[in-house]
């Protein structure tokens, strides 16, 4: 007889389990919940030049960034982490900057810089300054909001003391944090050729988009 009884209980147990798998068949999930992630389509990387034929002509490494998902992230922030290759315990974190544009196909940055920005569900590129150089400059110089002030109010040039970067190789990882928490990155390698050289650049990780 309890035998009996352990079976019937048994056999109610797994028939409620049905029941509750089979009602959690018809739960809507709201599409946020379900992108926890950020997915962000590099569209170009490129060193553009500014103000030539000044004594302040400069270079920029650019990163052309557009929202691949169908829903817009909003009041994405990031920073940008250097790690030079000769030295690992060399780690530096600096926070990111935006700079708007009107056209896509513009190299320049027309509506200012900004640290917080939202992008689109499958918006336009907006692009992010990652490092700038003068040709005649040993260091190169970590594009940051500090920086950008001194560009517009006060020296007029990138150059900044505790942004400055030796010559070398790095692995920049750009780390990105929207509103809810919505997290991705991208890795880069970009190298300082010293002075009378550029910026060289290559994308290590994240989504690129096709040609």
């Amino acid at each position: 007889m309890l035998e009996w009884l352990h079976l019937a209980s048994t056999i109610n147990g797994v028939l409620g389990l049905l029941a509750r798998v089979n009602r959690l068949r018809h739960v809507t999930i709201p599409l946020a919940s379900v992108f926890r992630q950020l997915v962000f389509e590099v569209q170009e990387l490129r060193v553009a030049r500014f103000a030539p034929g000044t004594p302040h002509e400069y270079r920029m490494l650019q990163v052309w960034i557009r929202n691949a998902l169908p829903v817009d992230a909003r009041g994405v922030r990031f920073q940008t982490r250097w790690v030079l290759e000769s030295s690992l315990l060399n780690v530096r974190t600096e926070h990111g900057l935006w700079l708007q544009v009107l056209n896509p196909d513009m190299a320049n940055f027309s509506l200012g810089a900004t640290t917080e920005i939202d992008l689109m569900s499958n918006g336009a590129p907006q692009h992010v300054g990652v490092a700038v150089k003068y040709d005649d400059d040993e260091e190169a110089y970590i594009v940051t909001p500090v920086g950008h002030h001194r560009l517009r109010f006060e020296t007029r040039t990138w150059k900044h003391i505790p942004a400055a970067l030796r010559p070398g190789v790095y692995n920049v990882d750009l780390l990105f944090l929207a509103r809810g928490g919505k997290k991705t990155s991208i890795r880069l390698k970009v190298t300082n050729s010293g002075r009378g050289g550029g910026l060289g650049y290559e994308l290590l990780s994240g989504h690129l988009a096709a040609a």
